[in-house]
C-alpha cells in the first residue's frame, strides 16, 4: 500500500459535517467556512496517497474553483458562461442544457475548456428519473452526457452516465459514468465512484482520510494507468 494520507483537518473557521467512504478508493469530507457565502461549502478528496482534491462549489451545486495539488492546477468557473449547471436545474427541468466554462491555471498559464451538456436521443436527460438508498440516505439519481472541449471548440472528451442528487444537503454525488474521446475507441473507459458510507459528526471514522473501500481493485488497476491519468479523470466536473 502507498503510505496513507498525513493528517488532516479542516481549514480555521471551517468545520467538516459530513465524511464520505466511496467507490474506487476515494474518501471525501464536506466542510463550510464561516467567512463565506451562505451555501458555499469545499470537498477535499483523498485517495491512498493523500489529498487528491479540494472542490468548492455554491449553494446551487455549481463548481466556483477545483484545486488539483498534485498537478499544480486550479480551476476557477469562467464568469460568463452562457449557462451554469445549477442543481435547482437538474430537479427541476425535464431536459437540463449546461454550457459553461472553466479556466484552468498551472503557473502563469491559461486555458480555457468548455463543457456543454446535450441530450442523447432517448431524451432521458435531466429530472431525476429515480430514487436510490445507499447506507440509509435517500438520493435522486439523474443521468447526464457531457462534452468537454479546448479552446478551438472542438470535442475532447465525452463523459457519460449518472450521478445522485440530496436536494435538502445541496450536494451532488459521483455515480458509475464511463468516459471516451471521439473516434478512439481505445480510450473509452468505465468507472463508478458512487458513495457506499456516509459518516455524520459522532459516528467512528468521521472526518477520516483514510479510503477503505475498492483500494486493492485500485492498486492492481494503477499498474495499467498513470496516476495523473486518473486524476484528470476524476475531477467531478459537474454536469
Amino acid at each position: 500500500m502507498p503510505a496513507q494520507a498525513e493528517a488532516w483537518t479542516a481549514p480555521p473557521g471551517c468545520q467538516v459535517f459530513l465524511t464520505v467512504q466511496s467507490k474506487e478508493c476515494r474518501v471525501s469530507n464536506h466542510y463550510r467556512c464561516a467567512a463565506e457565502p451562505e451555501g458555499h461549502r469545499w470537498q477535499a478528496d483523498f485517495d491512498p496517497e493523500g489529498l487528491q482534491l479540494l472542490t468548492q462549489t455554491d449553494a446551487e451545486t455549481v463548481p466556483v474553483q477545483i484545486i488539483d495539488p498534485r498537478a499544480g492546477t486550479h480551476w476557477v468557473m469562467d464568469p460568463v458562461s452562457p449557462m451554469l449547471p445549477t442543481l435547482t436545474g437538474l430537479l427541476t427541468e425535464r431536459a437540463a442544457y449546461p454550457d459553461y466554462r472553466m479556466i484552468e491555471r498551472k503557473g502563469d498559464v491559461a486555458q480555457v475548456r468548455g463543457f456543454r451538456q446535450r441530450v442523447p436521443e432517448s431524451g432521458e436527460v435531466g429530472a431525476p428519473q429515480a430514487t436510490v438508498t445507499i447506507d440509509g440516505v435517500t438520493l435522486q439519481a439523474v443521468l447526464f452526457n457531457l462534452d468537454q472541449s479546448g479552446g478551438n471548440g472542438s470535442v475532447q472528451n465525452i463523459r457519460m452516465g449518472t450521478e445522485y442528487l440530496h436536494s435538502e444537503w445541496r450536494l451532488v454525488f459521483a455515480g458509475p459514468e464511463q468516459w471516451s474521446k471521439p473516434g478512439d475507441l481505445s480510450a473509452v473507459r468505465d468507472g463508478d465512484r458512487s458513495p457506499v458510507d456516509f459518516i455524520f459528526p459522532g459516528e467512528p471514522e468521521f472526518g477520516t482520510t483514510h479510503p477503505t473501500e475498492d483500494c486493492e481493485l485500485l492498486l492492481s488497476e494503477l499498474i495499467h494507468a498513470t496516476v495523473p491519468t486518473l486524476i484528470e479523470d476524476s475531477k467531478g466536473l459537474l454536469p
